[in-house]
């Protein structure tokens, strides 16, 4: 897992130092998640009550110490895929954003509710499945 991670930082700086767009921003931020350049930034992305209580998506921002292009990488939309979540995991944990270009936000568990009440493949606050639900 850990040769994984490596080349996609790797392929994430290597893509960077090739793009042409250039991003400006000293700061990024993603929900309550703010990065210096250079920094790594944790926070949520609050989801308001609805038909439940509300919660916080977990969300991790790595800004990188070059400007270049962004990618959001989200795992968890089932709460009880454990393998993606733990690989967004390892990357939060092994990527330095001193040897990134470009920025990286993280999404480890879109699916809060069903990672927490090991519910396969739906939210357990309205039985639906977030890879198949209309937004309206």
């Amino acid at each position: 897992m850990k040769s994984i991670c490596a080349a996609a930082a790797l392929a994430l700086t290597c893509a960077a130092q090739t793009a042409a767009a250039q991003d400006q921003h000293p700061t990024f931020t993603s929900g309550t998640a703010t990065a210096q350049r250079g920094q790594k930034a944790y926070g949520v992305l609050k989801v308001p009550a609805g038909s439940d209580a509300g919660y916080d998506i977990p969300v991790v921002v790595i800004h990188g110490a070059r400007p270049g292009p962004v990618l959001a990488v989200a795992s968890g939309a089932h709460g009880t895929e454990y393998a993606s979540i733990v690989a967004v995991e390892q990357l939060i944990d092994t990527v330095n954003p001193r040897d990134v270009s470009g920025t990286l936000v993280l999404v480890p568990i879109v699916n809060v509710p069903s990672f927490e009440k090991i519910v396969p493949h739906v939210n357990p606050t309205d039985n639906k499945s977030m890879n198949r639900a209309a937004i309206t």
